[in-house]
């Protein structure tokens, strides 16, 4: 069996708060080869930008902060791995594009030194030899007038922009590894469309794994070869692509899916929405977590929490009551 590029196991993230312990990662386990995308999708606060931070180191143990469980990158343990270690591989080989590049560019640095900063540090090029380098990379991402952005700010350039060149700041030094944090955030569709196109072919031809985070099944659905949704902090159901959006085993992401609009819909059709609200982790008293907007929900969901299993079908689910196919099986039986 190949040796996955990234191997994450038990992986837990609690903050501490004035109101009580917030499980923000609670669990989550998955492995990812090189050269493949993992797509992970879910409402906002269910845990994917802290996982993907989690990933990166971004959010170290504190005193108010607990990070425990395996994070394997290419045989190294970035959680127990020395700072120099860590400061080696992050942005040279593991990068990460966030879902503001607004609020993730310097507003008083020059576009150019956000590019060169990361050339000098992890490819000891000289000063002229950055600046080339961080052009090509503009020219690229398809920004036009490349070498004239170099010496822009921020506020100089549009939405699309800033996040083509938070792009070219994530694959400056070919990493292995690259966390996409919804990285068309707060973008037009059209936009949206562009940057996503651009990731993929250049996420093809560097073949370089890829964590792709979002809300919208839209956007994973044919840009990624595996499918994760989390719920509250876990992965509830993940599966291959093209079997995830063929059938959705727990009654969450079946919801999900269900509430897209679709363009062929009658005109004023009501949208399908998944009823209830995420619950507080931080007053949460046992059951699964789902079991108040499930359903499908019976006395046993609102007593314990259902576990992690593999099915039949390869696919993981944390679902006590799933739903089977018609005229199907999960994990082996009739439901």
């Amino acid at each position: 069996m190949i040796k996955p590029l990234l191997h994450v196991r038990d992986l837990r993230t609690v903050f501490q708060t004035a109101r009580g312990a917030v499980p923000a990662v609670a669990g989550v386990s998955f492995d990812l080869q090189a050269g493949e995308t993992l797509g992970i999708v879910g409402e906002s606060g269910s845990g994917k930008s802290v996982l993907g931070r989690t990933i990166m180191g971004l959010v170290a143990p504190s005193r108010t902060t607990a990070v425990h469980g395996t994070v394997e990158y290419d045989g190294t343990d970035l959680l127990q791995a020395s700072p120099k270690r860590r400061r080696a591989l992050l942005g040279a080989e593991i990068a990460m594009v966030f879902q503001d590049p607004l609020s993730s560019l310097n507003p008083v640095k020059r576009i150019g030194i956000h590019l060169t900063e990361t050339l000098r540090q992890h490819r000891e090029l000289s000063r002229s030899e950055a600046r080339k380098r961080a052009v090509e990379l503009l020219d690229m991402v398809r920004i036009p007038e490349a070498a004239r952005r170099f010496d822009q700010y921020p506020h100089e350039l549009s939405g699309g922009m800033r996040q083509r060149v938070m792009i070219a700041m994530a694959l400056s030094c070919d990493p292995k590894l690259l966390i996409a944090d919804e990285p068309t955030t707060a973008l037009d569709v059209t936009v949206q469309r562009q940057v996503l196109d651009l990731l993929a072919v250049l996420c093809q031809e560097r073949k370089m794994a890829t964590i792709l985070i979002s809300h919208d099944l839209g956007i994973v659905s044919g840009r990624s070869d595996r499918v994760a949704v989390m719920y509250a902090g876990r992965i509830v159901e993940s599966a291959a692509a093209e079997d995830f959006f063929r059938h959705q085993h727990h009654p969450y992401p079946r919801g999900l899916l269900a509430s897209t609009p679709q363009l062929d819909s009658p005109a004023r059709t009501v949208l399908t929405t998944v009823p209830g609200r995420p619950p507080d982790l931080a007053r949460w008293r046992g059951g699964c977590h789902f079991s108040p907007r499930c359903p499908n929900v019976q006395e046993r969901c609102r007593q314990f929490e259902p576990p992690v299993e593999q099915t039949t079908d390869g696919r993981t689910l944390a679902c006590f009551h799933p739903v089977a196919p018609k005229g199907g099986e999960v994990n082996g039986r009739n439901r």
